[in-house]
């Protein structure tokens, strides 16, 4: 039985059972970005980037749940489950064994990164002299997002600009 397909064209559905699919049969190398978390204020704008994949190593802050606020180190990742295991945070079994609770990523936020010269590597480039320079993003002039272009283009009371709704008075 070959249920194990995938194909990187099903991002484009939006229903969530096809998402769902979409993530659960992902190979690894596609996995590893699935597990991407938010980072800090203060790394977001040190780095120019809002997220990155999870590692074992990173110092993170939980953000939900009933050990909101504490900040351990990620001891490990499962890609496959899309959990985080913390060191420190664990619970006790019956029988006396301690394991690890499992996080979802969305709960976590990187406040220091393990390597994060070789991890933000990318976000710098050198120039002709040799010397290191940050990339921009380019950002519009006006500020507002390309699809507001178009909307502002159909005149008010007129028909819509989408021709099968037709939103006609």
């Amino acid at each position: 039985m070959a249920d194990n397909k995938w194909s990187s064209a099903w991002t484009a559905s939006s229903k969530p059972k096809k998402q769902r699919l979409y993530v659960r049969r992902a190979p690894l190398h596609r996995q590893s970005k699935l597990v991407s978390c938010s980072l800090a204020k203060d790394l977001r704008a040190k780095h120019g980037r809002r997220t990155i994949p999870i590692r074992t190593g990173d110092k993170v802050r939980i953000m939900r749940g009933s050990h909101k606020g504490k900040t351990p180190v990620v001891a490990s990742v499962n890609r496959a489950k899309r959990r985080v295991y913390l060191e420190g945070i664990q619970v006790t079994k019956k029988e006396g064994t301690k394991v690890n609770i499992p996080f979802a990523i969305s709960n976590l936020q990187i406040i220091d990164v393990k390597d994060a010269t070789r991890r933000f590597k990318q976000s710098e480039k050198k120039d002709t002299a040799g010397q290191k320079t940050k990339i921009q993003k380019a950002v519009a002039p006006t500020g507002k997002t390309p699809g507001a272009a178009k909307k502002a283009q159909v005149p008010a009371g007129t028909a819509s600009a989408n021709p099968i709704k037709g939103d006609t008075k």
